[in-house]
């Protein structure tokens, strides 16, 4: 068990790496340009002054394009380098595994079968009525939009639950009449609040929380 609980350690630090690293894109002929990283977060948004006197919603489709392209690219990119790393194995894994099942079988079907795999994970008792609404409440959950604001209005953003994805970007003309760096930064400003709110409201509405022996080999912010 030791062996296996430093492997799973080794894991999660490059698991922490790979989800850290920064991913820079650039976009409309080098219009708009920036940093983010695998889990959707905007980093830094660069956004070059001419580009401002266009249209509002061409500049803010040719933002949102960006980011979600950039974003697309870094867990792509994220998810080969993930794929790489040599998983954990867990001990006597064979002796854990479930019996054979048909072809076409669902696996697994019951928090008996999965005592068999995991002895200490803690499953609460369901019934398969009962999994159904949950599977559907959560599914709502995390396909509902955020708002958020900054510029006292003039940025506003809709972020999905699920992924932090940016949905929509609307922009007042006016504002961007301001300060190209003032109008990046609050865009970004606004992108990240509708994603703490967004995740906010997800971890209240969805409680799994992970097994307390577990607790002390991963951060708090593993799960983020």
């Amino acid at each position: 068990m030791d062996a296996y609980l430093k492997q799973l350690q080794q894991w999660q630090k490059q698991m922490l790496e790979i989800r850290a690293r920064e991913r820079e894109f650039s976009s409309a002929d080098g219009a708009v340009s920036g940093k983010v990283n695998c889990r959707g977060a905007v980093l830094a948004l660069h956004l070059d002054p001419a580009f401002l006197h266009k249209d509002a919603g061409v500049v803010a489709n040719a933002i949102v394009a960006a980011i979600r392209e950039a974003c697309d690219q870094a867990r792509t990119r994220a998810g080969e380098e993930t794929n790489k790393i040599p998983r954990p194995k867990f001990p006597n894994w064979q002796e854990r595994s479930l019996p054979p099942r048909k072809p076409g079988e669902v696996v697994p079907a019951t928090n008996a079968e999965l005592k068999k795999i995991w002895p200490h994970l803690q499953l609460p008792e369901s019934s398969s009525k009962g999994s159904v609404h949950e599977s559907s409440a959560t599914c709502t959950i995390v396909l509902r939009e955020h708002e958020a604001s900054a510029a006292d209005g003039a940025v506003r953003v809709k972020i999905s639950a699920r992924g932090g994805v940016l949905n929509l970007l609307k922009l007042d003309r006016a504002f961007l009449n301001q300060d190209a760096a003032l109008v990046a930064d609050a865009i970004v400003a606004a992108i990240k609040q509708a994603r703490a709110e967004a995740k906010a409201f997800t971890d209240k509405q969805i409680k799994v929380p992970m097994p307390e022996h577990m607790k002390k080999f991963f951060p708090p912010d593993f799960e983020d």
